[in-house]
């Protein structure tokens, strides 16, 4: 079975020095896979198209993500990343959508989009890249990527099946 990071019964972590995640009450804790609380629910439904397709849109809300598409959203041309971040149980998250060549979004599939429990996004520049907060790098790192980066070694074929189960791609409101 795979072994994740923690499970936040007790609201935002902290991280301490030696880069371990730990609750308020200093007791590291296992995550579920599957978290209960829906906190990606709280979040942002992807645009069904592509937010710069036809032209760069500032102040939308969406920045794009530079992020290694090949190896996290396969399949993918562009990704974006919702702001400002919106506080959940599991921290300040975001959402994460993806886009084919033709500009739809990728609502299942190893190209998808996934929430983030901690987004590492809070603005965009003047040319539509997201903007980092290093702490929030770090965290997404130890709660988001980190879990993937796991699976993707332990069940290369699969990965993507679990991490969605814990992490599901939002498909957008009546996307087609």
């Amino acid at each position: 079975m795979l072994t994740l990071l923690l499970l936040f019964l007790w609201g935002h972590p902290s991280i301490d020095s030696k880069n371990e995640v730990e609750t308020p009450h200093n007791r590291p804790h296992q995550i579920q896979l599957i978290d209960t609380t829906n906190w990606h629910e709280l979040l942002p439904d992807c645009p069904c198209t592509n937010p710069d397709f036809k032209g760069l849109t500032r102040n939308d809300g969406w920045a794009k993500d530079k992020g290694n598409l090949a190896k996290h959203h396969p399949g993918a041309v562009e990704c974006f990343r919702s702001y400002p971040q919106t506080q959940t149980t599991a921290g300040y998250s975001g959402q994460q959508c993806c886009y084919d060549a033709e500009g739809k979004l990728i609502k299942t599939g190893p190209g998808a989009g996934t929430p983030d429990k901690v987004s590492p996004c809070y603005q965009e520049n003047k040319k539509g890249n997201m903007k980092y907060r290093l702490k929030d790098v770090r965290k997404h790192y130890l709660l988001d990527v980190k879990p993937w980066n796991k699976m993707l070694k332990e069940s290369p074929d699969s990965a993507w099946v679990i991490y969605h189960k814990g992490w599901p791609p939002n498909p957008g409101q009546n996307c087609d």
